[in-house]
């Protein structure tokens, strides 16, 4: 193994290491993002039913 084949296993495990120590911040990021799009979606959800219960909401006759 060469010098320049073993310096490029260092970087490149530095390299490895540097991104593997983002991933658990980027993952509760990710994590509260879904959050927040399931709360969307449930009052979303929420919205559309108690539109959908009002008594003209499915006259088309006008």
């Amino acid at each position: 193994m060469t010098t320049t084949e073993i310096l490029a296993v260092i970087g490149g495990t530095a390299l490895v290491l540097t991104a593997a120590a983002r991933v658990p911040a980027a993952l509760a990021e990710f994590l509260r993002a879904c959050v927040l799009v399931t709360t969307a979606v449930r009052e979303l959800r929420a919205a559309l039913t108690k539109h959908g219960d009002r008594p003209d909401a499915g006259d088309s006759n006008a």
